[in-house]
């Protein structure tokens, strides 16, 4: 069943849906390379959709050609398509986390619902590209909002979002 949607959206496979991805993959003893040609998508799409900790997001009609090849439902892979707020603040956390550990450059934290930018952001001294599209943020918190103990600078990102100001330095 495909996905009903008016505006192009992307997609992140759920930790149960990467297991059915991984499952799928290694039932039919495909490679990155091999899904790629037989979805007609690139490698480095496959690629993104299983390891969904990079926060690349894959196409909806990306998703559905890889589904398709893995002989696995669209849906069974992916996140939920409508989070909750608080939902959507527990996965920014959780991704800012995954960036923190893996020294990530850059970070989508784009359509997860977030009012406001999680303060545990600050803490990405490497960001050079935030992804915040796709949210309804309506508040930034201060940069000195992290521990009175250490000190963190926010070096000005790259915003990818309409309702966000471009630079959020100074």
């Amino acid at each position: 069943m495909p996905f009903m949607s008016s505006k192009p959206r992307s997609f992140l496979a759920s930790p149960e849906g990467l297991q059915k991805l991984e499952a799928a993959k290694a039932e039919l003893n495909l490679s990155f390379a091999a899904i790629a040609k037989l979805a007609g998508v690139s490698a480095d799409t496959v690629s993104r959709l299983f390891h969904p900790e990079r926060s690349k997001q894959v196409s909806e009609a990306s998703l559905t050609a890889i589904a398709q090849i893995l002989a696995v439902i669209p849906e069974d892979i992916v996140t939920a398509e409508k989070m909750s707020q608080k939902d959507g603040l527990a996965e920014a956390k959780r991704r800012i986390q995954e960036a923190i550990k893996s020294k990530a450059t850059e970070l989508s934290l784009s359509d997860l619902e977030l009012t406001s930018v999680p303060k545990e952001l600050y803490q990405l001294n490497q960001l050079i590209q935030l992804d915040l599209s796709q949210n309804q943020l309506t508040s930034v918190p201060p940069k000195n909002s992290g521990s009175p103990t250490t000190s963190h600078t926010f070096p000005s990102p790259k915003i990818n979002s309409p309702r966000f100001p471009k630079n959020s330095g100074s």
